[in-house]
């Protein structure tokens, strides 16, 4: 019925329409449900965020320790050396050396 709607001139045009309604008809079928689809998600391990956190806390306190050594390490000038930086060297035209 649904060729006859396309009004084909002939069998090749009937055939080619009734081919491509087929395949349109399959598709739609195929098509996932127009429905949102669950989300899923998934919850991390309790053992893996305890372990991070507990790291993260001994990193803190290791953290603190080399501050207040720092802290306690009088700062001298002589300590640091003073930084240097090569001065630039110009090529002269005609001057070798």
């Amino acid at each position: 019925m649904k060729v006859r709607e396309h009004a084909p001139g002939n069998l090749d045009d009937a055939l080619r329409i009734a081919l491509q309604l087929e395949v349109w008809t399959k598709d739609v079928g195929r098509r996932p449900d127009p429905k949102p689809a669950e989300r899923r998600v998934r919850e991390t391990g309790k053992e893996v965020t305890y372990a991070l956190n507990k790291r993260i806390a001994v990193l803190e306190a290791q953290m603190q320790r080399m501050n207040r050594a720092s802290a306690s390490i009088p700062a001298t000038a002589s300590s640091v050396p003073p930084a240097t930086t090569p001065k630039p060297s110009y090529a002269v035209p005609g001057h070798v050396g």
